[in-house]
């Protein structure tokens, strides 16, 4: 349990970002009705976005370019192997820093 709030907490907000980035990277394009040319500004967001959407549904649009059928479990599942990999990560810094006691148990210290 100690581990996976962690996660959850960190894939909840590896989606919005990723999401609330898409968002923004498909508005920077201009009106609707009339897109203009890729700028920086969109340049930047798209490669940021596609960094965030690795290795799930970056290879999700690479199987299945028109449809994107999926793309939600792909997205959601995506985060989940980010927030995993983001929490575990730091804990090993943190173990690697020095950090190496023992954490009690859930029944006191023993």
């Amino acid at each position: 349990m100690r581990t996976l709030v962690p996660i959850g907490l960190m894939a909840a907000a590896h989606l919005l970002v990723t999401l609330g980035l898409g968002v923004l990277t498909f508005l920077s394009r201009g009106p609707l009705d009339r897109p203009g040319p890729p700028g920086r500004v969109h340049r930047a967001l798209s490669a940021t976005v596609d960094v965030l959407e690795f290795p799930g549904v970056w290879a999700l649009r690479r199987l299945d370019r028109e449809r994107l059928r999926g793309f939600e479990a792909a997205a959601v599942g995506n985060s989940l192997l980010w927030g995993a990999g983001l929490v575990l990560a730091a804990r090993g810094v943190r173990w690697l820093g020095g950090d190496r006691r023992r954490r009690p148990t859930s029944g006191g210290d023993r």
